[in-house]
């Protein structure tokens, strides 16, 4: 779901593996597309939890392939510091500041840039991140943790 002022967008995306097809429906105006994928794919979501389970280091250089809004990108995530972050309905943690970079068709990607800090400890939690685009930006606050 994307709310945005007066903007609203309900979408699934669904991917078949077996194809290598994604398929964006939207639930807003009935709307069906479709793209190819790579074998080895992310979603937003899935990136993170991808990059909450390799082991880095300060430095490292991280490569994926995201699937967004009907296009591939290689998406890079540079391992640039460890940072101690106080996030304040949680506490205070080291974390990894993770600075990500993407290229569409082979050419940098420059509608945006951000960061993104990751607990350094073995749980990885994603814990804060901002986007910054032409219009604004988007920022992210983990703001509880629940062990299931």
């Amino acid at each position: 779901d994307r709310k945005e002022g007066k903007y609203r967008k309900h979408l699934v995306v669904e991917y078949d593996m077996d194809k290598l097809k994604a398929t964006y429906t939207n639930l807003t105006d009935g709307s069906v597309k479709t793209c190819d994928i790579d074998k080895v794919i992310h979603d937003p979501v899935s990136a993170m939890c991808y990059f909450m389970t390799v082991p880095v280091n300060v430095g490292d250089k991280l490569k994926m392939i995201i699937n967004v809004s009907e296009r591939n990108y290689e998406l890079y995530g540079v391992i640039e510091c460890i940072k101690e972050l106080f996030i304040s309905k949680i506490g205070k943690f080291n974390a990894y500041r993770v600075r990500p970079y993407a290229l569409l068709n082979g050419e940098e990607f420059k509608k945006g840039h951000g960061y993104m800090y990751f607990d350094v400890s073995s749980r990885r939690y994603p814990l804060y991140g901002v986007i910054f685009i032409p219009f604004g930006r988007v920022t992210a606050v983990l703001e509880s943790i629940e062990q299931i």
